[in-house]
Parts: structure tokens; C-alpha cells; sequence
């Protein structure tokens, strides 16, 4: 089959595409995984009863993730990708949300552009979410979306953070006093769910980084706490222990920095990787996992930490294509053992961790 049939069969119906057949975590202990949709940049994906949903520069796609040959169903999102890209995949309390990141000036938007959806039943019934605030003459555009079961948090680009309630109607705002630039991610942790990050760089590229530590009454902005803080970075992910709220890691420019003061102050605790998403084990309360890009070298890692980020092992899938960069990672566990998805921008992966 030539390429140009085999992406009319992705767009048109269901299709295998991915590498070997055998499912069963303690055979794969160890071991990557090709998982399909190599011809698209998969920009987010998330995990939900059984299945995995990736958004692509096209749409968005499902399968079984415990199938070691993932058949790829499409959910015909039907984005115009001219104007529109599939910025972000989120499932809580039984939904999935899609929002949609504008790839035109917002001034050039109509004023019935959606920008949320979601579907109930998994089943690619999409529904528009409104999202009508007070001032806004045209739809407003949002640009990271994180949750719990209850509530939805909502980040806006335009240096605004927003909070709704269980029916993503109604927007409240919760970043009166927080300072906040170009977001690159948001972060609600699960395990303390009052704990919200986010951050990124302001306009003159130095970094920001800002916390509420009580769901997002208040806000706490840590930029000049960074170690380096002047050097012109970003700030792309963070995360926390599960087990101590005041353990932080972020990704920040080249590096990971550690904090054990919830952010007071810092330490690099590894160089030349830019990370884009952290992942807690789901076995191990100490072990974290990270994954991005390389400064220096291409291709496909995952860096791991037994210590939470005190010292870590770097694995690269050496049989690999080059050049891949991982854009979200997604963790889910497979009778004891963690499988690592990795949604980048040639296509979709796996790893079993083997520890």
C-alpha cells in the first residue's frame, strides 16, 4: 500500500498501524514500542476505561492501549486545520474535553468559533462548551486545560486563569493577582488537588512560574526563585511528589530543577534535556519519569528517577527513528508495571518500565 492510500485509509476508517503483537507487560518489561500513526504529529493524548485517545495535527484517534498492534479508529473531529489545532485532550468524570488551540490572529476569528468540546460517551458525539466572558466580544481562547473529577481549570492565553464549575459553563476568574506570560502548560495535582501550577515566559523570554496553593484563591509567583532565572528560559512542566506537596520538579530550559520548600528554592538536578511533561509512577511513590527533547542529540528518551529527581537514569530508544520529540507523556499501569505513552511528533509509543 502507498503512502497516499495509507493516509486516505487513516482518514477514512479504521486502520493498523503500530509494531508487535505481543501485549504482555512482563515480556515488554523493558522494552519501546512503536505504536502507530507515524505520518502525523500527535500533539496530546490521554488515557481513558481501556482506551487512548491522540489528537493530531488532522484529528483525533482511539484504540485499545492494551493491544500491542493498537487499531486506530478515527472519532471525526472534522477541525478545519487551517484555522484550528487539537491543543489539548483531557478525561474527568466520565468526559473527555478537546480544546482546540486557533492557528490564525484572534482578531481574524469569527465570533462562532468554539474553542472547547466535549463528548459524553467516547463515541465521537462532540458538544460545544461555552465560554462567554464579561468584555469578550469574540470567543475567548484558552490554551492549556487541566481537571479533577469535580472541576475543570481552565488556563487563558491572553494571562488569565479560569475556573469552572462541574457543567464547564460557568467561568470564574482566579488569577486577579497571579503574574502569568505565554503559557506552556497548567498543572492541577491529583494527589493535592488544592495545588495549581503554571508557567511559561513573559514577553521579554525570561521565565515565569506561579503557584496557588489553595485551589486558586491566591497565588504565589516564583519567577525570580528559579535557579538561572535570568538566563532567558522557559519554564515547560512541573510536577509533585505524591507524597509531600513541598517536593517540586520543573522542566526549565535545558534542565530539571528540584525544590523541597515548594518552590522557595532550587537546584539543577540534570542538564541538556528540555522536558515537556512529567509523569508520577503508578507503582512507586518515589520514582517520577520525564521526557521532551535533547539539546545535543536527537531521538526518542525517557529520564528516570528512583529518588524523585535527586539523581537519573536517561533511556533512549537507540532503534528509533531521529529527530522525534515527545509533546505529552501519559503513564497507565498493566499488572504491576508501568507503560509509558508517548504522544510526539512522529506519531505515538510505548515503553514498560522495567524497574
Amino acid at each position: 500500500m502507498n503512502l497516499f492510500k495509507l493516509l486516505l485509509c487513516v482518514l477514512s476508517c479504521t486502520v493498523i498501524l503500530g509494531c508487535g503483537t505481543n501485549s504482555d507487560p512482563k515480556n515488554l518489561a523493558g522494552q519501546w514500542q512503536e505504536r502507530g500513526l507515524h505520518d502525523f504529529e500527535i500533539g496530546t493524548l490521554e488515557l481513558a476505561e481501556g482506551q487512548i485517545f491522540v489528537g493530531s495535527n488532522v484529528d483525533i484517534y482511539k484504540g485499545d492501549w492494551t493491544s500491542g498492534n493498537i487499531q486506530w479508529e478515527t472519532l471525526d473531529f472534522q477541525i478545519n486545520s487551517d484555522t484550528s489545532q487539537i491543543r489539548k485532550l483531557l478525561y474527568t468524570n466520565g468526559i473527555l474535553y478537546s480544546l482546540l488551540r486557533m492557528q490564525i490572529d484572534y482578531f481574524d476569528l469569527h465570533e462562532e468559533y468554539k474553542v472547547l468540546y466535549k463528548t459524553e460517551n467516547l463515541d465521537g458525539t462532540w458538544r460545544p462548551v461555552n465560554i462567554i466572558l464579561e468584555g469578550q466580544n469574540k470567543p475567548y481562547v484558552f490554551n492549556n486545560i487541566d481537571g479533577l473529577k469535580d472541576d475543570l481549570v481552565l488556563y487563558g492565553e491572553a494571562g488569565y486563569i479560569f475556573k469552572s464549575d462541574a457543567e464547564t459553563e460557568n467561568w470564574a476568574n482566579l488569577s486577579e493577582d497571579a503574574v502569568v506570560g505565554h503559557s506552556n502548560f497548567l498543572y492541577v495535582s491529583k494527589e493535592h488537588p488544592h495545588q495549581i501550577w503554571t508557567g511559561g515566559s513573559m514577553a521579554i523570554t525570561t521565565p515565569y512560574l506561579s503557584k496557588s496553593s489553595d485551589g486558586g484563591e491566591t497565588w504565589t509567583n516564583l519567577n525570580q526563585k528559579l535557579s538561572g532565572s535570568n538566563s532567558g528560559m522557559s519554564v515547560y512542566s512541573a510536577i509533585l511528589a505524591p507524597e509531600n506537596e513541598q517536593v517540586v520538579l520543573a522542566g526549565t530550559g535545558s534542565a530539571i530543577q528540584k525544590s523541597t520548600d515548594g518552590g522557595e528554592t532550587w537546584e539543577i538536578v540534570l542538564t541538556g534535556k528540555v522536558i515537556k511533561s512529567f509523569k508520577n509512577s503508578l507503582v512507586n511513590p518515589n520514582r517520577v519519569y520525564a521526557t521532551g527533547y535533547s539539546v545535543s542529540e536527537s531521538g526518542l528518551f525517557v529520564a528516570i528517577s528512583e529518588d524523585y529527581g535527586d539523581t537519573w537514569e536517561v533511556i533512549e530508544y537507540e532503534n528509533g527513528p531521529a529527530d522525534v520529540e515527545t509533546n505529552e507523556l501519559k503513564i497507565a499501569q498493566q499488572n504491576g508495571y508501568d507503560v509509558l505513552f508517548f504522544a510526539t511528533n512522529n506519531g505515538v509509543y510505548s515503553y514498560t518500565v522495567d524497574l
